[in-house]
């Protein structure tokens, strides 16, 4: 099955004035505009950036490469990342940046790997809920992952 990007609806629905300067200039947008995209697009990168160093960006992946070993030390550190990206993602326009999805993945590993059923199952509710914009950057392979870690949660917790 094909799907349409997203902005494919928005660019075949541009006002006719907007399709003739894509057609001379390649972007639908004014020059005023693209800088306006510009200057929030680093905005928001420099807010990520502040909170991965705060967050000190190598202990979590330090996390990552010993999850199997220490689940309890990428939750240790995990939780309260995703935390602090969501809530930052409350001040952001391309959220799609945080990449929570992968996050979220990472975290929710650790709690099954604990058996922390309930736990993981919240996270992944909460992914579900986010708003389409927050999954931009995340494949379709690892969001069906993310279904059936849910669905297994979920089946853990009935038994």
């Amino acid at each position: 099955m094909i799907t349409l990007h997203p902005k494919y609806f928005s660019i075949i629905q541009a006002p006719l004035e907007q399709l003739r300067r894509a057609l001379a200039t390649g972007s639908l947008q004014t020059k005023e505009e693209a800088r306006r995209v510009g200057r929030q697009w680093s905005r928001d990168l420099e807010m990520i950036e502040v909170l991965r160093k705060k967050h000190r960006e190598e202990v979590l992946f330090r996390a990552l490469d010993t999850a199997k070993e220490n689940p309890e030390g990428v939750v240790e550190v995990m939780e309260p990342y995703c935390t602090a990206l969501l809530k930052l993602g409350k001040k952001l326009v391309y959220v799609e940046e945080l990449q929570i999805c992968y996050w979220i993945d990472a975290l929710t590993i650790a709690f099954v790997r604990l058996k922390r059923w309930q736990d993981a199952k919240q996270w992944l509710d909460l992914h579900l809920a986010l708003l389409e914009r927050y999954h931009g950057r995340s494949s379709r392979s690892m969001e069906a992952t993310l279904h059936k870690r849910l669905k297994r949660c979920t089946s853990m917790l009935q038994e």
